[in-house]
């Protein structure tokens, strides 16, 4: 069933640019799972307050199942993790998104970062995970996007595809991280499939312009560009659907008619998604939506 959309004005994005969620995302489990026995539930688990923060461990870490450290560990996470962080309590807890899921980290644990920080330490960890992995050449689809693209990216698996996910990151991410990412690959028969905008939606003649130039840039070179509408949201404290709507809408209009566009909102609202926070989506909602963007690239 489709989430019920809520009116409201648009966000200033600005001054949350810098949030970010679930750069655990991309990569294999760094954590080493342990046999410890399923703890019972709390009777009365604490209250968290909404936040949207990256964070990343000071040192070795465990992730718990529930806000106790008599609740079962999920993983024993590496210094210099970093994970979207959605809620804190009082009693010295984080809420983070660990593996397309909610589970909890000791506030102590962790530590604030920025996107830079975030970003790279996201890479080092790809590239580690890559080392035995041929270099892939031009000619593949490079997906571009948020934090939604690199839990997509740990639904679906290596695929072929070259995965380059901002969290939290918008359009000045983009052009500062992104497009030196993408440039290797960027060649006759290339499909660069972009889907940001979730984080910054105010910055509309940003992207038109920015997607536009790209777009330019990179035909000559003999590849396509995929404009993917931003999905939909549930309710959540920081994103509005008025807002993704607008985005989408304006952006759609004024881009080069050589961009192709691919409606991923009208999709996921027509066929109902699943979130696990109002703005990341659920496993089922991820494996569609990477269905219909591969459909609509032509690419498997």
């Amino acid at each position: 069933m489709v989430e019920k959309k809520k009116k409201g004005e648009p966000l200033d994005m600005k001054r949350i640019w810098k949030w970010m969620f679930c750069l655990m995302t991309c990569l294999l489990v760094c954590g080493l799972y342990t046999g410890k026995a399923e703890a019972a539930e709390p009777e009365n688990l604490p209250v968290f307050a909404p936040m949207q923060a990256v964070m990343m461990t000071a040192e070795e870490n465990t992730v718990y199942q529930l806000p106790s450290e008599d609740s079962s560990p999920l993983a024993l996470l590496p210094a210099g993790y970093a994970l979207g962080v959605t809620a804190k309590s009082e009693d010295g807890w984080y809420q983070v998104i660990w593996q397309n899921s909610l589970a909890y980290m000791k506030q102590t644990a962790l530590r604030e970062a920025d996107v830079y920080e975030a970003s790279a330490a996201l890479l080092a960890q790809q590239t580690k995970q890559a080392e035995n992995l041929p270099v892939p050449a031009a000619g593949n689809v490079v997906m571009i996007g948020d934090s939604r693209t690199g839990q997509m990216h740990n639904v679906v698996g290596e695929n072929g595809w070259i995965w380059i996910a901002g969290y939290g990151g918008g359009i000045e991410w983009f052009r500062d991280y992104a497009v030196k990412q993408a440039e290797p690959y960027i060649g006759p028969g290339t499909k660069v499939i972009f889907n940001l905008g979730v984080n910054d939606p105010g910055h509309i003649a940003e992207y038109i312009e920015t997607l536009n130039l790209y777009n330019y840039k990179w035909r000559e070179k003999g590849a396509t560009l995929y404009f993917a509408t931003v999905g939909p949201v549930g309710e959540n404290p920081y994103h509005t659907e008025w807002s993704v709507e607008n985005f989408n809408t304006r952006v759609r209009e004024k881009l080069d008619a050589s961009i192709v566009r691919l409606d991923l909102w009208q999709y996921l609202a027509g066929t109902g998604f699943g979130t696990v926070d109002g703005l990341h989506y659920d496993g089922p909602t991820y494996l569609k939506m990477y269905q219909f963007l591969a459909a609509g690239a032509g690419v498997g």
